[in-house]
């Protein structure tokens, strides 16, 4: 019974579907025309997390990694790095809409950050984005060798009055043995106990070392941005879809709307 009243309908009033669908098409393309172009620029961050207690297991790398992301895709996204921007580039813009213009997601399961910046200007995306990668490398190294230079002091007290500690019980246990006196097996014992300290803080310090060395190369950019031959947006088939599929949705409902006038006006059949 549908088939039987639709069909008709459909072949007689044709020209409805056929064109709005074409009207909807060319309102698709004269909204593409209308928007603006946006260019879509990104950088690739690689994070290697550093540990001196790194047990070599890639997965757990990767895992540590992804943490790092989440904790680096709020920092990227803060006004202090915003204005660090504007100020490098001078930038005519605030930091609101800056950030406005960016867009930071860790890649799933890799140790790599993605960084992307829209702008009408090819080159402005391309220049912000790095920028952004560049000078968020500078503070977190900044951040990194303020709290390792403070750690590396303390360590090196500790070895300097360590060193002092065991000068002054080499100098006790030369005049006790001297003299054949009853402390010097204590004096003894104490001076290779401060001696295996000693020796666990060099080790120690030497770790730290390593580790500061491998924190100064943690975050790197694997891929820099480029500027964009082609805009992101608009998307062109997208709007000629949408507005295709509202012309021939309207264009039928309108075909369908007429039939079931003239039937009830002329009556059933007719």
């Amino acid at each position: 019974m549908l088939t039987s009243f639709y069909w008709p309908v459909l072949r007689r009033f044709w020209y409805l579907p056929a064109g709005l669908l074409l009207l909807g098409l060319a309102t698709g393309f004269g909204v593409t025309q209308l928007q603006a172009n946006v260019y879509s620029s990104s950088v690739m961050l690689l994070i290697e997390p550093y540990s001196p207690l790194n047990s070599g297991n890639q997965y757990n790398d990767i895992l540590t990694a992804e943490r790092l992301a989440n904790t680096y895709s709020e920092l990227i996204t803060s006004p202090t790095l915003a204005d660090e921007v504007i100020k490098t580039l001078k930038l005519d813009i605030n930091q609101e809409k800056l950030l406005k213009l960016v867009a930071v997601r860790p890649v799933r399961e890799t140790q790599l950050l993605k960084i992307t910046v829209e702008h009408s200007d090819p080159n402005q995306a391309s220049r912000i984005a790095n920028q952004f990668a560049r000078s968020f490398i500078e503070i977190n190294q900044q951040r990194l060798e303020k709290g390792y230079s403070a750690s590396q002091d303390e360590l090196n007290n500790q070895l300097n009055s360590l060193r002092g500690e065991l000068s002054d019980l080499n100098l006790s246990l030369k005049e006790a043995t001297s003299r054949n006196d009853v402390t010097a097996p204590r004096l003894q014992a104490q001076l290779q106990d401060k001696e295996a300290t000693l020796t666990n803080l060099t080790r120690t310090f030497q770790a730290f070392k390593l580790n500061e060395a491998s924190a100064r190369n943690s975050l790197s950019v694997a891929q820099p941005a480029t500027n964009p031959i082609r805009p992101g947006w608009p998307i062109v088939w997208l709007n000629l879809l949408i507005g295709g599929l509202l012309g021939l949705t309207l264009g039928l409902a309108m075909a369908v709307g007429r039939g079931l006038w003239e039937e009830r006006k002329n009556g059933p059949g007719k």
